[in-house]
């Protein structure tokens, strides 16, 4: 019997062709992993002031000096806490001079960025005094639920009084800002 060469290679051409199209048998594998991230954000405070004030009176003998300072803070508070800003006096002024002590400078506040300013206080240089109560879940910037501005600020104006037993020349008194929050 004779073979027909052409049936050969078309069989053998049809079982490649049906070989090649056969599914393949790729294995392919896949790992997921899962991390946490953590952040612990926590309450906070910052500010700002100038290094120096002066005090100046116009007017009659033994008007009231006074000067204001431009305090800028941000904070941010937890939901269950608040936060104050405050100033104490740490040093009053010289021997002769006025005196923190004795109650001769008080001061008022503007109206705060955030949070509610003080109204007159008189300083004090046993204790620090508020000038700015933060309230809980309060921050600054980037509107509501935050204040609209950042940095806050508040403007304080310090009154110091003449009195006539109070010496000539030039006295210093140090203030300290404190800004806190939880």
């Amino acid at each position: 019997m004779a073979r027909n060469p052409h049936k050969s290679v078309a069989a053998t051409v049809l079982l490649v062709f049906g070989y090649l199209n056969l599914p393949s048998r790729i294995q392919a594998d896949t790992l997921t992993i899962s991390n946490s991230l953590n952040a612990n954000i926590v309450a906070l405070g910052a500010l700002s002031v100038p290094g120096a004030a002066s005090l100046t009176n116009t007017g009659k003998v033994f008007n009231t000096f006074s000067g204001a300072v431009s305090v800028q803070y941000r904070a941010r508070t937890s939901a269950s806490g608040g936060g104050n800003l405050t100033l104490k006096v740490t040093q009053d002024f010289q021997t002769g001079g006025p005196s923190v002590a004795g109650g001769d400078l008080t001061y008022v506040c503007g109206a705060a960025g955030l949070g509610s300013a003080c109204g007159t206080s008189t300083a004090s240089t046993s204790s620090a005094t508020s000038v700015v109560t933060l309230p809980a879940s309060a921050c600054t910037g980037g509107g509501a639920p935050c204040s609209a501005t950042d940095p806050n600020s508040v403007v304080v104006t310090f009154s110091l009084a003449d009195r006539p037993v109070v010496k000539t020349g030039t006295f210093t008194a140090n203030v300290q800002f404190t800004i806190s929050a939880t």
